[in-house]
């Protein structure tokens, strides 16, 4: 054991694990078991693997990365260092970029974009510590991009890997929320993702296109849930939202993209300005319920 863990969780994870035989997660992921993400570094997850006997490098190629994304699919530090250890110097190429899991599409664009979003929003904790992470993850991106992936794929939640990006990104609050609800569309970490694209031979002009067509079909996300913190009276208030986006330019230079969100309002509010609008769709009778639900919800249950 390495001594400078003690003291941390990692440290703990090797104190209970002395003398108990450990399942291998690779196993235990192929018979159906869910994995959340591995959040520990990739030191402690090349241990487990190891103390486990995992089975992984005697495994296809298919079955390797649909078990690198059970173990990087949400806010897992390191993932450019736990995908290493897993593909064992599988190269990059379109048939590793193009699988996906069976339970929702996701595909290694699509997670490398997630724990990009949760590096800038300040999950993993101060950005400064987390530097090398970042590197080390727009590597990652890069060499995905580079591998020939549909960059547009959607996910069954209906989110491609940009989507993923923002949507894992203004998922919690963040220092940038507010500007991009009161009209500034300009941020650095949206910034960064297209600045991976671009560095991998992306055409931006063409990229933004088929994301602003793709949005203008039935199905795809553009409504999510977010977290915010604030601090009222010395207390910590956590307030829970949805923020909906409103468009997006785009261009072939960073400059050209602009992002633009609001909050969305709740039926009630909504049923409020539509009787003032229409006040003869308030009386009882006078309009028809499928309609009106329809003019309401539309596009965004």
């Amino acid at each position: 054991m390495d001594p400078s863990c003690l003291g941390t969780l990692e440290g703990l994870i090797y104190l209970l694990a002395q003398n108990v035989e450990l399942l291998d997660p690779f196993e235990e992921t192929s018979k159906g078991g869910k994995w959340v993400a591995f959040c520990l570094n990739t030191e402690t997850f090349t241990w487990l693997l190891q103390a486990s006997n995992s089975t992984h490098q005697n495994r296809s190629l298919e079955e390797c990365v649909i078990f690198a994304i059970a173990v990087c699919r949400h806010e897992s530090r390191d993932m450019w260092g736990k995908m290493r250890i897993i593909l064992n110097g599988r190269e990059i190429d379109k048939d590793l970029c193009g699988i996906h899991d069976t339970a929702d599409k996701t595909t290694l664009l699509h997670c490398a974009a997630r724990n990009l979003g949760s590096l800038f929003s300040g999950t993993f904790g101060v950005q400064e510590a987390l530097r090398k992470d970042l590197q080390h993850l727009g590597t990652l991106i890069r060499d995905l991009v580079k591998g020939g992936p549909n960059l547009h794929s959607l996910t069954l939640q209906g989110l491609t890997p940009m989507l993923e990006f923002l949507v894992s990104f203004l998922g919690y609050y963040c220092r940038y929320l507010d500007g991009l609800t009161d009209g500034n569309g300009d941020s650095e970490p949206l910034k960064f993702w297209l600045k991976e694209l671009q560095d991998s031979g992306v055409n931006l002009e063409r990229y933004g296109s088929e994301e602003k067509h793709l949005l203008r079909k039935e199905g795809v996300a553009r409504e999510w849930r977010y977290l915010s913190m604030a601090w009222r009276n010395n207390d910590l208030i956590f307030e829970d939202g949805k923020l909906r986006l409103i468009n997006f330019t785009y261009g072939p230079e960073l400059d050209d993209w602009n992002f633009w969100l609001a909050p969305v309002m709740p039926n009630y509010f909504m049923d409020f300005w539509e009787m003032i609008g229409h006040p003869e769709r308030a009386m009882p009778g006078t309009w028809e319920e499928e309609y009106y639900r329809g003019y309401y919800y539309g596009h965004n249950d």
